[in-house]
């Protein structure tokens, strides 16, 4: 009986377009969580400088 050379498997095989819809979750996540922050600045900035120019407008009166 003749033996059969087996190939080596490093590890799963998947499609390319699998691994590449994974990417694409990763980074629109990644996108979303960078977005949430930067509202979140705006949002702070934004009420900071409300106390800041109120404050101002009141020390005048």
């Amino acid at each position: 009986m003749k033996k059969v050379k087996k190939e080596k498997v490093i590890g799963p095989v998947v499609p390319v377009s699998y691994n590449r819809s994974i990417l694409a979750a990763f980074e629109k996540q990644a996108k979303g969580k960078v977005r949430f922050h930067l509202e979140n600045i705006y949002r702070m900035a934004n009420s900071s400088l409300f106390r800041l120019v109120h404050y101002v407008i009141s020390s005048f009166h």
